[in-house]
C-alpha cells in the first residue's frame, strides 16, 4: 500500500477512535439506563393502557353508567357538571365552558387556574373534600352531571332522590382509577380523547422498571401525621408498589392506618414521603429528636411531595417523582422534568408545567 494511503488510513482509524470514545462519553449511564433511558415510547400502547381499553369498551347512548353504588342512565351526553372530585379531568378534556361550579378545595391548584384563567367566577361548591355534599345547592344549580369521591353514601342517595345525576367513584388502584377516569369521559362522550391522552401517562407509568428486591429502598409515605402511613390499597399503595421500594405498609390492606412511633422507628426507613397536603414539613421530622437515628433523617431525605392531586392522570407523574427521588442515582434531572412537562403539555395543553420540581433540583446534592 502506497505510503500516503497508509497515513490517511492512520488518520480516519484516529478520528474514528475519537467519535467513539466522545460517543461513549455521552450515553447515560448504566444506572440512568435502568430507568430512564430504557422508557417506552410516550406513544406507546402500555398493558395498563390495554386493559384499560377492554375495560371500558365503546361508548353508545343511551348509556347506563355504573359507579361505585348505583346505576345512573344517560340518553345524551352530558354538557353542564359541577366536579367535586377528579376535578383535573375538566382540563384535561376540556370541560371548562360548561362548569357550573367547582369544589372549593381546588381553586388554589396553579394546574387547573392556569388552564381556566376564569376559574374564580365559578360557584364554589361542596367542602373541603372532593366528599362534601349539598344536595339542595346541586339541585338549585342543576347541572347534567355531579361527580364526587364515594365517601358518604347517604348524601349521595339523597342527592339522587332531589333528581340530581350524582356519581360517586372510589378506585382501589391506578387501573381502577382510570377506568374511573374512563366513565366520566363516557358520560360526557369524550371516550376517544380520554384515550389519546390516558395512552400517555400509562405508558410513563408502565416504563417505571423496579430494581432488584435485594436492593429497593426501604420507605414510609406520611399522612396527616406522623403515626398515620400509606398501606397497599389505593393510589399511593399502587404507586408504591409500581415504583419498586419496601413500604412499611406494603403487607396492610388499607389506604392509610395508625402504627406506633416505635415500629415506625424500627422500620428505620431510608426515604420518608409526605403527602403534599399534609400539615407536617420536612423540618418538623428532622428536628424530632426521637427520629434522629432513622437513615432518613440522618441522610436528609425526607421529602414533601407537591399537591399533584392523587385521584388524577397525574399520579403517573407522583410515581415518576417518587421513584427518581428514591433512586436518585438511576435517573438524569433533566430527563424526568422533561417527560413531566412533555406529559403536562399533551394532557392539559400547558407549555413548560411546572417551570421548577425543587424536590428534583434539591436530590443532585444529596448524600447517597
Amino acid at each position: 500500500m502506497p505510503c500516503f494511503l497508509r497515513i490517511i488510513m492512520k488518520i480516519l482509524l484516529l478520528a474514528l477512535s475519537v467519535c467513539f470514545v466522545y460517543a461513549l462519553d455521552s450515553l447515560p449511564r448504566e444506572s440512568t439506563q435502568l430507568h430512564i433511558s430504557k422508557m417506552q415510547s410516550l406513544d406507546a400502547q402500555s398493558p395498563s393502557f390495554m386493559r384499560l381499553q377492554t375495560t371500558l369498551g365503546s361508548t353508545n347512548f343511551p348509556l347506563i353508567l355504573k359507579d361505585f353504588w348505583f346505576q345512573t342512565p344517560f340518553k345524551t351526553p352530558a354538557k353542564s357538571h359541577i366536579f367535586l372530585s377528579f376535578c383535573e379531568e375538566i382540563a384535561m378534556l376540556d370541560l371548562w365552558h360548561d362548569a357550573l361550579g367547582l369544589s372549593q378545595h381546588v381553586f388554589k391548584e396553579p394546574l387547573l387556574r392556569l388552564s381556566n384563567p376564569r376559574i374564580d367566577s365559578l360557584p364554589a361548591v361542596g367542602g373541603g373534600s372532593g366528599s362534601s355534599i349539598n344536595p339542595e345547592t346541586l339541585k338549585t344549580l342543576n347541572p347534567d352531571v355531579v361527580i364526587v369521591w364515594a365517601g358518604d353514601k347517604r348524601l349521595v342517595e339523597f342527592s339522587r332522590k332531589l333528581g340530581v345525576a350524582i356519581l360517586a367513584f372510589y378506585p382501589q388502584n391506578i387501573d381502577e382509577l382510570f377506568v374511573n377516569m374512563g366513565q366520566i369521559a363516557q358520560v360526557f362522550d369524550k371516550q376517544d380523547l380520554f384515550l389519546q391522552k390516558a395512552r400517555y401517562a400509562l405508558a410513563l407509568l408502565d416504563s417505571l422498571q423496579k430494581p432488584p428486591k435485594d436492593s429497593q429502598k426501604k420507605v414510609i409515605y406520611v399522612w396527616d401525621k406522623l403515626t398515620r402511613i400509606a398501606g397497599n390499597t389505593g393510589m399511593v399503595g399502587d404507586m408504591l408498589e409500581r415504583v419498586g421500594v419496601q413500604s412499611m405498609g406494603a403487607s396492610v390492606a388499607l389506604d392509610s392506618y395508625e402504627v406506633s412511633l416505635e415500629s415506625l422507628i424500627n422500620f428505620n426507613p431510608e426515604v420518608i414521603f409526605l403527602w403534599g397536603g399534609s400539615p407536617l414539613a420536612e423540618k418538623d421530622l428532622y428536628d424530632n429528636p426521637q427520629l434522629q437515628n432513622l437513615k432518613a433523617i440522618q441522610q436528609r431525605q425526607v421529602y414533601k411531595l407537591p399537591k399533584w392531586d392523587n385521584w388524577g392522570v397525574r399520579i403517573t407523574q407522583t410515581a415518576l417523582l417518587v421513584s427518581a427521588l428514591s433512586y436518585p442515582k438511576m435517573y438524569d434531572y433533566k430527563e424526568v422534568k422533561t417527560q413531566i412537562q412533555t406529559l403536562n403539555a399533551t394532557l392539559f395543553g400547558l407549555q413548560d408545567f411546572p417551570e421548577r420540581i425543587e424536590l428534583l433540583e434539591r436530590v443532585r446534592n444529596a448524600p447517597q
